[in-house]
């Protein structure tokens, strides 16, 4: 359970807004608080497996729709998931869906993201037995 050992360092530099009050409560309840240490002993073995659960069930929910983030166009799963607070209203899960995809993206209106892992055919794209060509038609556009 690493994750919370380290949240409490770049939590520092990052401004306490209005809306992430509860959420910096909450972490603080289990000792994970901004600049500081995090002591896991001062748990019980109760919060300490409720805390390594969570951590679980949270990254397997981040990759799981990290995978599956925006939607499937001509095979191509195209997602707009980037901006600033403004654009995910509280929705934390969005915003860490969206770094697992590839932090520092940009707005939705300034550029789009087409991810696949399969060809034409649906075989999974393996670049040591294929060679793969990507073409674009002029004014084309994905959606």
């Amino acid at each position: 359970m690493q994750f919370p050992k380290f949240l409490g360092l770049p939590l520092q530099f990052c401004t306490e807004n209005p809306q992430d009050k509860d959420v910096r409560a909450k972490m603080a309840a289990v000792g994970i608080v901004p600049g500081q240490a995090w002591d896991e002993s001062k748990l019980s073995e109760a919060q300490k497996a409720e805390l390594g659960l969570g951590v679980k069930e949270g990254f397997d929910t981040i990759e799981e729709r990290a995978a599956n983030l925006g939607e499937t166009i001509n095979g191509w799963q195209v997602s707009a998931a980037q901006g600033d607070r403004s654009f995910y209203k509280g929705d934390y899960l969005l915003l860490a869906e969206a770094a697992k995809a590839g932090i520092y993206g940009n707005n939705p209106e300034e550029a789009m993201y087409p991810m696949t892992r399969n060809d034409s055919t649906g075989a999974e794209l393996d670049g040591s037995k294929h060679n793969y060509t990507l073409t674009l038609q002029k004014a084309s556009c994905l959606r």
